[in-house]
């Protein structure tokens, strides 16, 4: 009987995985913008010949293409027709994703696990598609953290989480505050929740080297990485501006703060007070969503042992992270994005590792949802009103509605 279940699953999965196919077809003839920013072209005019600087790797890549293929590299369509490719791997890196965690689930929760990976595609597709997020370093950031995830599910190479963090810190700093958060939480839930003592040791070094990596990475990139800055600038511009997609502008913002070192906080204070108003209009129109996750995180953390409610708190708090970007930065689009992925996919992981209270405290919590509204599917199919997330605004909706309220400049692409 057991293995009749099991292929009808494996079926069942296969059925599945093909609909999701044609659901990413149609997101990405709906969304694709077919078009780079300067923002995201100008990160290729930053390498490693100028120093140990921020954001480089991905431009040292580019230069070292530049010397080895027999064709002009350092320009606007190459740029441009690689980003294709590589927003078609990140779609990918998902689908392998989730075929891990199909894989791992026990088949009575496989219902809810496809519900989660449908709810998790709405977001994670057309932001990396629209205009202002098109070619954004931000998708090898994402692709590097389902690799790691994917190794915690399996628990085999875990040790290759210390390299990867290094290609992504160099890619990115940014990368400790976006998404360094689910793979730390997981870390040490395995530390905390794992039986034998070899294990627990295993993961609690594992979560310490990596938080002292990406911490040192960071505060290198952030405070240290700039002392030529004043030298090279004019190169980078030029580099800057000629692979930019009408060969004469380029990110000042972005330069100045990677190669100069400035702060761009009042630069950017029109993007500020955008954020400051989008956010609680985004917030209400996404209040079903809260009201959920503290439903789900509430009830999960009662009547638990001590040991248990640390690793569920920790998988409660883990996305703060994002909280010091949200204060400092302006692209709330991204943030707004970069905590649904992690509570999506780390409830995702857990139950791919066999987790059986986060299993059933999901299934008590839609049954709740369903009990109070009785057409609880419209809760998977809202928030396609609301996307891409862009960059600087959150969704076309609340900076609509800001405009209308309150005045000021619009930054929706659409």
């Amino acid at each position: 009987m057991i293995l009749k279940e099991t292929e009808k699953s494996k079926r069942e999965n296969r059925l599945f995985i093909l609909a999701l196919l044609l659901f990413t077809v149609i997101l990405v003839y709906r969304y694709f913008s077919r078009h780079m920013t300067e923002f995201n072209t100008t990160i290729y005019a930053f390498k490693y010949s100028y120093g140990f600087i921020s954001r480089a790797l991905l431009g040292s890549i580019w230069a070292l293409l530049d010397r080895v293929i027999p064709m002009e590299m350092m320009a606007y369509e190459p740029i441009y027709w690689f980003n294709i490719i590589a927003t078609f791997f990140y779609i990918v890196f998902f689908f392998l994703f989730y075929r891990r965690c199909l894989n791992s689930t026990k088949d009575k929760n496989l219902h809810n696990v496809r519900y989660l990976i449908i709810f998790l595609t709405i977001f994670a597709f057309p932001i990396f598609l629209c205009y202002p997020n098109f070619g954004r370093i931000d998708i090898f950031l994402f692709m590097i953290t389902l690799a790691m995830l994917m190794l915690l599910i399996k628990e085999k190479s875990e040790w290759l989480i210390i390299p990867f963090c290094i290609v992504a810190e160099c890619l990115h700093h940014g990368f400790v505050f976006m998404n360094i958060n689910i793979v730390l939480v997981l870390l040490l839930y395995k530390a905390l929740m794992k039986e034998k003592k070899r294990e627990q040791k295993k993961y609690f070094i594992l979560f310490i080297v990596t938080f002292l990596l990406v911490s040192v990475f960071f505060l290198y990139f952030e405070f240290f990485s700039h002392a030529e800055g004043k030298n090279i600038y004019e190169e980078v511009v030029n580099t800057a501006m000629r692979i930019s997609d009408t060969g004469d502008h380029y990110s000042k913002e972005l330069v100045n703060h990677e190669i100069l070192g400035e702060g761009v906080f009042m630069d950017e204070w029109e993007y500020h007070v955008a954020n400051y108003i989008d956010t609680p209009i985004f917030l209400c129109f996404f209040f079903p969503y809260i009201f959920i996750a503290i439903h789900f995180f509430g009830h999960l953390l009662r009547g638990k042992t001590k040991k248990e409610k640390v690793a569920y708190s920790l998988v409660m708090l883990g996305a703060a992270t994002v909280v010091p970007e949200m204060i400092l930065k302006v692209d709330y689009g991204r943030y707004v994005y970069a905590v649904f992925f992690y509570y999506i996919a780390i409830v995702l992981c857990l139950i791919a590792m066999g987790d059986q209270v986060i299993a059933g405290q999901l299934e008590e919590t839609k049954q709740a949802v369903k009990a109070k509204l009785p057409c609880a599917i419209i809760l998977l199919v809202y928030p396609m009103i609301f996307m891409p997330l862009y960059d600087i605004i959150i969704s076309s909706v609340d900076d609509q509605i800001r405009i209308w309220f309150f005045g000021g400049r619009q930054f929706t692409i659409y």
